[in-house]
């Protein structure tokens, strides 16, 4: 289990920028006691980091301590007044349109776990290096809700409809090297060796051809965007519509009372 402590985040602040290290700007997640799940301010503080890149070949977002970011926290929310459609639509898309549109490469280095709005920020990032003991999946059907952050467009196009479907359905979280989400990464590293693989490929993409980079990227934008743009918005309409209904609520209950949710169909 890859337990990341990185000197620059020893501070009580959220998000956490490192000094630029040959061309390399390193943005750290940090809030490891709630696994770094995100909030509004921890976007806008994520936002603000990206913009004061400027100038970096590279960027790489990891998260402190035991996990990379278990998505929104849902400590924070009220199931009977949560407008989980907005939220998404005015905090979060902003951000994964940011990220893939930033002026450097961008490199997710994922461990522990990344769900939910965690999984998006990591989908949202040219490059994704996972840990071996890093867990991927879709755990939404726990809580009554669906996919967001893009997942839905993500697990169909690269894994296909109905394993997509299993992950959903199912809310299971495989290893990353699991042949059945493998393909949502760009490289799986053992734990032992994490670290040094994201500075390496890090430092790869930093000494490369940015521009010719940059244009592929774009190039990619232009072939699945829109279809990825629709599905977002998508997404959040789906989730504002599943949390006027009962089984949202108790999901979203038996979250924070830490226990089983007993769900009733409607």
């Amino acid at each position: 289990m890859v337990e990341r402590w990185p000197a620059v985040a020893e501070g009580r602040e959220e998000l956490v920028v490192d000094e630029r290290r040959d061309g390399v700007a390193w943005v750290w997640l940090n809030r490891p006691g709630q696994r770094n799940a995100t909030t509004g301010p921890l976007v806008e503080a994520l936002g603000e980091a990206l913009r004061r890149t400027e100038g970096a070949r590279a960027v790489v977002i990891g998260g402190v301590g035991r996990t990379f970011s278990a998505g929104r926290d849902l400590t924070e929310i009220d199931p009977d007044h949560d407008d989980a459609e907005g939220v998404l639509a005015g905090t979060y898309h902003p951000l994964f349109e940011q990220l893939r549109s930033l002026s450097a490469p961008t490199i997710a280095a994922i461990h522990g776990a990344a769900l939910g709005t965690g999984l998006g920020i990591a989908l949202a990032c040219d490059l994704v290096v996972a840990a071996r003991s890093c867990r991927l999946g879709s755990p939404f059907a726990r809580l009554g809700a669906a996919p967001d952050s893009g997942a839905h467009e993500a697990l169909w196009r690269v894994l296909g409809r109905w394993r997509a479907m299993w992950l959903i359905a199912t809310g299971e979280l495989l290893p990353a090297d699991d042949p059945r989400v493998a393909p949502l990464v760009s490289l799986v590293v053992d734990d032992e060796t994490f670290e040094r693989a994201v500075a390496d490929l890090a430092a790869r993409v930093a000494s490369g051809p940015t521009q010719a980079l940059l244009a592929s990227r774009a190039l990619f934008e232009e072939l699945g965007g829109e279809g990825r743009r629709r599905g977002l918005a998508a997404e959040a309409h789906l989730q504002g519509q599943l949390a006027g209904t009962d089984d949202f609520h108790e999901g979203m209950r038996a979250f924070q009372e830490r226990r089983d949710p007993r769900f009733i169909g409607r």
